[in-house]
C-alpha cells in the first residue's frame, strides 16, 4: 500500500499528523515537509514538522501558526550529508486556526482560500472578505468579495446530540464593464462555473465540522449595479456543518 499522511487541526494552535504504510528499514527518518500557501501557485517551505517517528504508522502533534498549508511525507535512510529518499506520501492542503474563530468565519476563510487556489488568471488572489459588498472598497478589478450581507443561517437537520446548521457565504464577482461588454461574458460565465463547481456537494477540508456545501444561485448578471458601469454576478455557498449542542 502507498504511504499516506493525514492531519487534524486541533483548534488550539496545534495539528496532529498521522501516517501509515511507510516501510521501516534501519535508520529510517520520516519528514513531513510543510509549506505555507501565500497565493495562487505560490508557496514557501516552512519546516520539517516530524523529524522521526514510529514506523510503519504513528502520529505527532506540533504547534503551527494560523494559516493555509500544504504538506507531504518523505521517508528514507539517513546518511550524511542527507536523506536517501525511499517513499513519498500523498500531499494535502489544510488550514490551521487557534480555536478563537467562529464556524461561519472559518467557512468564509476556507471559501476565500479555495477561490484563490483556483488561480483564475484574471482574478488571482484578488479575493476579499468585507462586511458590506461595495465596489468602492476594491482598488483593482476584477475581484471577488465574500460576505454575509443579506443572508442568514438555516437549520438543516437534528441528530441525537448534534445539529446541522447551514452557514451562508455570499460570493460576489465584480468587474468594470462599460455598457456590459458582451465579449467579456464568456469569461464571467466560466469564472462563475468554476467557483460553484469547486463547492457544490463538497466538504470544506479546512472546517472539520463541514459535512456538505450547497450552492444557492443568485443573478448571473445584476442589471441594477451602478448604471451598467460594472458587471456583478453572485451566488451563495451554504456550508452545512455538524456541531455539538449546548454550552460546549
Amino acid at each position: 500500500m502507498a504511504a499516506t499522511i493525514s492531519v487534524v487541526d486541533n483548534h488550539d494552535g496545534t495539528v496532529t499528523y498521522s501516517w501509515s504504510d511507510f516501510t521501516n528499514p534501519a535508520n529510517t527518518l520520516l519528514q513531513i515537509r510543510r509549506y505555507v500557501i501565500t497565493g495562487p501557485g505560490s508557496s514557501a517551505f516552512v519546516a520539517n514538522d516530524v523529524a522521526s517517528g514510529t514506523f510503519p504508522a504513528g502520529n505527532s502533534t506540533v504547534a503551527i501558526p494560523n494559516g493555509l498549508y500544504f504538506a507531504f511525507g518523505q521517508a528514507g535512510v539517513f546518511s550524511l550529508p542527507g536523506l536517501s529518499l525511499r517513499e513519498t506520501s500523498n500531499g494535502l492542503t489544510f488550514r490551521v486556526d487557534d480555536g478563537e474563530l467562529a464556524i461561519e468565519t472559518r467557512c468564509r476563510n476556507a471559501i476565500i482560500d479555495i477561490i484563490k487556489l483556483l488561480a483564475i488568471p484574471e482574478i488571482g488572489d484578488n479575493v476579499h472578505s468585507h462586511l458590506v459588498e461595495s465596489i468602492a472598497q476594491l482598488e483593482n478589478l476584477p475581484a471577488v468579495i465574500c460576505t454575509e450581507l443579506g443572508v442568514q443561517e438555516t437549520d438543516e437537520q437534528m441528530l441525537s446530540t448534534r445539529d446541522d446548521v447551514g452557514y451562508p457565504v455570499r460570493v460576489g464577482i465584480f468587474d468594470r464593464a462599460s455598457n456590459w461588454d458582451h465579449d467579456k461574458l464568456p469569461n464571467y460565465e466560466m469564472w462563475r462555473e468554476r467557483m460553484m463547481k469547486a463547492f457544490r456537494n463538497q466538504q470544506l477540508d479546512a472546517v472539520p465540522e463541514s459535512v456538505n456545501c450547497k450552492i444557492e444561485p443568485y443573478v448571473i448578471a445584476d442589471p441594477d449595479k451602478e448604471k451598467y458601469e460594472f458587471f456583478v454576478s453572485g451566488f451563495v455557498v451554504r456550508c452545512v456543518c455538524r456541531q455539538s449542542r449546548g454550552v460546549t
